[in-house]
């Protein structure tokens, strides 16, 4: 995969890319309890695009689910060819 130093020069970078403080992110209801985990996964979304660009099929597809204000919470098949399982709440404005 990575040789040793190039690691260590890319590891040093991902850990250098800011990102927002938790607080400084605005949470849906549904999302308030599970907002660090959120977090987590928008980070390393983040931190996968300041390394491979947007090259990484696995946190491309996790940003989108996010974006289309959805969560993702599981997969589904093997890691390479399988998919997400995603929560996406029901809108106040949506009929039922």
């Amino acid at each position: 995969m990575y040789q040793e130093s190039d690691y260590k020069n890319i590891s040093k970078e991902v850990r250098s890319v800011e990102v927002g403080e938790e607080d400084e992110i605005t949470y849906s209801e549904e999302a308030l309890s599970v907002e660090a985990e959120i977090y987590e996964d928008l980070r390393s979304c983040i931190q996968s695009r300041k390394v491979c660009s947007y090259q990484h099929d696995f946190f491309e597809r996790m940003f989108k689910i996010y974006e289309l204000g959805g969560w993702p919470c599981g997969w589904e098949g093997k890691l390479t060819e399988g998919r997400f399982i995603a929560y996406f709440p029901l809108h106040e404005d949506a009929e039922e």
